[in-house]
């Protein structure tokens, strides 16, 4: 009997270290899971009144990102993008540019989502198209990955593989539109943009000559926040005399490199911060230091209730969105939502539903105050 004993523990003994040994050898500690550094932009867009999904709508970003159309089921993505905030624009023939604010967190998916409006055949267009190519003064090739952007500025693009680009939603007016491409000296036009029609602009780039004996000076910072310290990730920095334009990285570090000696005024703006400048002067050989803090701008909030116009009862699900574009919610069980972090200005708050008629009411958003704007919403 004490060796049966005896023998059914050592069969036991010797099972379990062959369980130890398969569950290690499970394990892979050489395949670490690294960090995820970028996010991704992705939504659905439908028209107003029918609700049908709405194919080939282009899809672009401000800063840039991928320009994208939607699928046969009206669905777009936009993957790898860096982590920051991002105005994203909707546009379609017949249907008005719509626009939405959104930040983009690395590893994650952001949702962007629009409501496409029929055009007001009424109306005058409010907005002008730039487009044009970007080609080698020296062999006339087509120069792809050319940076692409106006003064004043709105959005920016890089020139696609045939050196082509278009620049959406201009608002009337005159620009300076710059080509920019590494080994390439800066080049500039002047273009008209008229409401709906589209202005030409081609480039033909020199290439920069290596073998001269130039001498450059460089401009290399860091932009906090004034009131914590902390780093800012996604902050634009510009300069006049323009030279090109860079984004501060995760740690909030910028540079701006090989540029001629001369006095710089740098402007920085970020998204739901004020806008700030310095001037430095840059000397042949260094690299000047220019660190910029930027004060959060103050913003005000929208809240109210939905309800049907017939019942007086509170309306679920309702799509809450405004013009301009900011950030869109949808009511909550008891009719309730609230818009958060908008810059202080006038909107329109729109309300959208199926078996409803749109609705919009005019609000003005005050700095640190909660704007109350209640909606009555009429069956169809």
């Amino acid at each position: 009997m004490t060796n049966f004993l005896s023998n059914l523990i050592l069969v036991s003994l010797i099972l379990m270290a062959i369980i130890i040994f398969i569950l290690s050898c499970s394990e892979d500690p050489a395949s670490p899971v690294d960090p995820e550094t970028h996010g991704t932009i992705t939504g659905i867009i439908i028209e107003e009144h029918s609700h049908n999904v709405l194919s080939n709508v282009n899809v672009f970003s401000n800063p840039a990102t991928s320009f994208v159309t939607t699928d046969e089921l009206g669905i777009y993505g936009i993957k790898s993008v860096l982590p920051g905030e991002y105005t994203m624009y909707a546009t379609q023939t017949d249907y008005d540019t719509m626009s939405v604010i959104i930040s983009v967190i690395a590893g994650n998916e952001t949702i962007a989502n629009f409501t496409m409006k029929v055009e007001d055949s009424s109306k005058t267009q409010i907005y002008g198209l730039i487009q044009g190519s970007v080609r080698n003064k020296a062999n006339d090739l087509p120069i792809a990955n050319t940076a692409i952007r106006t003064s004043p500025a709105t959005n920016s693009i890089s020139t696609d593989e045939f050196g082509q680009f278009t620049l959406l939603n201009i608002p009337a007016g005159e620009y300076q539109v710059y080509a920019e491409k590494s080994n390439f000296d800066i080049t500039t036009l002047s273009i008209n943009v008229v409401n709906g029609l589209s202005s030409t602009a081609d480039f033909f780039l020199n290439e920069q000559d290596t073998s001269s004996s130039k001498v450059y000076g460089d401009i290399a910072g860091r932009i906090l926040d004034a009131k914590t310290g902390s780093a800012i990730e996604g902050a634009v920095i510009t300069t006049s005399p323009s030279t090109s334009s860079v984004t501060s990285n995760e740690l909030g570090d910028y540079t701006i490199d090989n540029l001629n000696p001369a006095e710089y005024t740098i402007l920085v703006t970020k998204y739901g911060y004020q806008s700030a400048t310095t001037i430095v002067n840059v000397l042949v050989g260094f690299n000047t230091n220019a660190d910029i803090s930027l004060t959060e701008q103050s913003t005000g909030s929208v809240a109210g209730i939905v309800r049907d116009a017939t019942t007086g009862n509170p309306i679920r699900g309702v799509s809450i969105t405004t013009d301009p574009g900011t950030s869109s919610v949808t009511t909550d069980s008891l009719g309730s939502y609230t818009l958060v972090n908008l810059t202080p200005s006038n909107y329109s708050i729109i309300a959208d539903k199926m078996g409803f008629v749109s609705t919009q009411v005019s609000v003005l958003v005050i700095a640190e105050e909660t704007t109350t704007a209640d909606i009555t919403l009429q069956s169809e």
